[in-house]
């Protein structure tokens, strides 16, 4: 059984996985409701707030 930290960290890189792919908006919808499903909903959000402060790390490093 994972811990809480291991799906974090899982969702986590699924999220960035499927926002690199070349998938379209409604798959890229379906792909984020299954993550969101399978994760539950506090490591899901813990994983996206996760993803989306190194987005914006690198963006600003980027700058």
């Amino acid at each position: 059984m994972k811990t809480s930290s291991d799906m974090i960290n899982t969702t986590a890189c699924n999220i960035d996985n499927l926002l690199s792919s070349h998938c379209s908006r409604e798959e890229i919808e379906r792909e984020l409701a299954s993550l969101l499903n399978d994760a539950g909903q506090d490591a899901f959000l813990c994983a996206l707030a996760s993803q989306l402060f190194i987005w914006r790390h690198l963006m600003l490093r980027g700058q």
